[in-house]
């Protein structure tokens, strides 16, 4: 009888542990994604370079995210006098697919062109990103890369939430 209530113990004990496992995992996920709604600013490094990215997660009534990014679209290169000055042609506009790799971590996928129509030459980024909390800040910090063009470009990536009031 002992090494049957040992053994009993024993098997309850992981039980709980995988239950608390499977509790603190669910609760994580909800607690991420309210966290993500919102206008966030970035930027995304390439050749040393740091360019400007913008992220929209949109909230639907079944607790699921419609994501759109923003970034200036190409940019062009304009000789006034004796001054040269780059002009952005536009705001490009994508939809974004997002899922979440674990509690604090996320994959986004830029896979459309929504404004303008007729972009010629779009380039979208795939993106790694860790959830990272801290002194009430939030911030998305990780890696991308270039998918369906020709640049093969890949960096670091980061953005900062624009309104951080959600954790006071």
């Amino acid at each position: 009888m002992p090494i049957i209530g040992r053994h009993l113990n024993l098997h309850l004990s992981k039980m709980k542990t995988i239950f608390l496992f499977i509790l603190f995992t669910l609760f994580g996920f909800g607690s991420y994604s309210q966290l993500l709604k919102g206008e966030w600013e970035g930027t995304y490094v390439t050749n040393k370079t740091h360019y400007p990215i913008y992220l929209d997660f949109v909230l639907n009534s079944d607790s699921s995210y419609s994501v759109y990014s923003y970034s200036k679209g190409s940019l062009r290169m304009i000789k006034q006098e004796n001054t040269i000055q780059f002009q952005t042609d536009s705001v490009v506009v994508c939809k974004v697919y997002f899922k979440f790799l674990s509690p604090d971590s996320i994959y986004l996928e830029e896979i459309e062109v929504v404004e303008p129509k007729n972009y010629a030459d779009p380039c979208f980024q795939k993106m790694y990103l860790k959830i990272e909390i801290k002194a009430d800040k939030i911030k998305l910090l990780g890696t991308w890369k270039a998918s369906k063009c020709s640049n093969k470009g890949s960096g670091e990536i980061s953005f900062w939430k624009k309104k951080d009031d959600v954790l006071k």
